[in-house]
């Protein structure tokens, strides 16, 4: 009765099984624990990755909107200077023929003073002339 189950073998009080199976469930522990330690780092680093993808992610977004709203500045400047360049081009088209009638209506002035200063020319000769006849 006082013997101990045949996969017992005790020497100084401890069974050699009991002593391997707690040994081994020792290692088993500590593996448990390193891959526990491990898991835990990579979803640490998993956390970290998400978090820098988040942050360039967010800091992109914020370079296409600096882009975007330069571009949109640069486009507003470009359609402005357009605008003032077809208008001074109108205003120099309206300048040009505004140009053409009056060059056109200082010919005919021009034309009717020389025709005047003949006139005139012609009335003092007249006029002359009779001055020397009646003396």
């Amino acid at each position: 009765l006082g013997r101990s189950p045949p996969f017992h073998a005790i020497t100084a009080d401890v069974c050699w099984n009991c002593r391997d199976l707690r040994a081994f469930n020792a290692r088993l522990s500590e593996a448990l624990q390193s891959l526990t330690s491990d898991y835990n780092k990579a979803g640490s680093y998993i956390l970290d990755l998400e978090d820098r993808v988040r942050r360039v992610s967010e800091k992109s977004n914020e370079n296409v909107q600096k882009v975007v709203e330069i571009s949109r500045e640069k486009e507003a400047r470009i359609v402005a200077a357009a605008r003032a360049l077809q208008l001074r081009a109108e205003t120099a088209e309206e300048s040009s023929r505004k140009a053409k009638i009056i060059s056109s209506e200082a010919a005919r002035s021009l034309q009717e003073i020389r025709a005047l200063v003949e006139f005139l020319g012609s009335s003092l000769t007249m006029s002359q002339n009779q001055v020397r006849e009646e003396r």
